[in-house]
């Protein structure tokens, strides 16, 4: 992988960094097939994902989904969950009238 890893303990900040830098590695340079030739060469795509190479699927020419490098979809979770807590602690600061955890969970959910 491009970008450095991340960790439980690497910094908001320097998560957000590494997760746009992964995704516009990958993204920028992602081929396109198209879902029939995908299907057609499933062993290929893999195989090309291995090689951290990303591959967008798209059906009658609208991008629906993605193959990407395992790494970069773990390195996802990590920074999704801290943002989560990120966002989370950010509500549990706020001085106003306390929250139940639901309505804490709620506005964080929307706040994505």
């Amino acid at each position: 992988m491009h970008a450095r890893s991340v960790t439980a303990s690497t910094p908001p900040s320097a998560v957000v960094y590494t997760m746009q830098h992964c995704y516009a590695c990958h993204m920028e340079a992602a081929a396109t097939l198209p879902i029939r030739e995908a299907r057609a060469h499933f062993g290929e795509v893999i195989d090309r994902a291995t090689h951290d190479e990303s591959i967008i699927i798209t059906r009658h020419g609208k991008e629906v989904a993605a193959v990407v490098p395992i790494e970069l979809l773990r390195q996802y979770r990590i920074w999704e969950e801290q943002e989560d807590l990120r966002l989370v602690r950010e509500a549990m600061k706020d001085d106003g009238p306390s929250k139940s955890l639901a309505e804490m969970m709620a506005e964080t959910l929307t706040r994505k």
